[in-house]
Formats: C-alpha cells, structure tokens, sequence
C-alpha cells in the first residue's frame, strides 16, 4: 500500500521520503533503537533477525525475509517504541525511507488514504501474528515432545 503511494506520486520524494541504498550486510533497522521511520523495500531484499540469550552466548536468528514492497517499521506509526529486531541487508537495494511523523501527518490529511494503509497495516500484523502463532504452538509441542509428552 505505502508502495503505491509512493509510485503513484502521493507520497514525494524529498517531502514525505528520501532514497536510501544499502549493501549487503548493511543494518537498516537495529533492535532496541528507535528511529521514528517507516521503510518499503524498493531493491533488494532484506531479514529481519532477533537475539536469544543462551546462557553466556548470543544467538541470533533470521525468522522473516522482506522483498520488494515490503514495510518495516511500521509500528512506528502505533507506538513508537524501539525496534524489536534488526533488518540486515542479504544483497544490495533500496529502501523508501519515510519519516513517521511526516507520514502520520500525511494519513491524518488524507483519510481515504489512511483508511487503506491502516487496513493494510492490520492485515499484515494478522498475517505476521497467525504466523507466530503457529510457531508459537509448534516449538511448545516440540518442548513437549522432548520431555515425553507424545500426546496431549
């Protein structure tokens, strides 16, 4: 959605956005900051990967590859609060890099618009919560599995 705005000319470069490329291994988005800014993938593709403690260690997993027209960052427009993981690059790319406050104010003014991005923004959470979900209850079952549990 913010990808169309972005191509049909709502959203303008130098306005709402500025172009930011990237290379490979390049951090986009690092967990625990806050950047007040919403990203759409134009080249390139992008994961967004997490850190585990693991007693003395650090592990860190990639749990989601972003592709082009994908958005990153979006709970920036909700609450603000900082990144729960980082966005490294896998290749070199692009990205839309849109301020959120500028992009709110842009939503607030145009309420057709805004009405489509939050329905968006509502079907890619559900899409993303139904997906931990299920590996939610996944690792839970293997948890079990592990400790002798085969049926429940």
């Amino acid at each position: 959605m913010l990808e169309n705005l972005i191509h049909q000319g709502e959203l303008q470069e130098g306005r709402h956005w500025r172009r930011r490329t990237f290379r490979v291994n390049d951090v986009i988005v690092r967990e625990g900051q806050r950047c007040g800014k919403v990203f759409v993938v134009l080249a390139g593709q992008l994961q967004v990967t997490g850190s585990l403690a693991l007693g003395d260690r650090l592990v860190r997993t990639g749990f989601q590859v972003l592709n082009v027209g994908d958005v990153v960052g979006e709970l920036a427009l909700i609450d603000g609060q900082a990144h729960g993981a980082d966005v490294i690059a896998l290749s070199d790319g692009e990205v839309a890099e849109i301020e959120a406050a500028a992009l709110l104010t842009y939503l607030e003014t145009h309420p057709e618009a805004g009405a489509h991005v939050y329905r968006h923004l509502a079907e890619v959470l559900a899409a993303r919560l139904r997906r931990t979900d299920g590996k939610m209850l996944s690792l839970f079952g293997w948890g079990l599995r592990s400790r002798g549990y085969d049926e429940i």
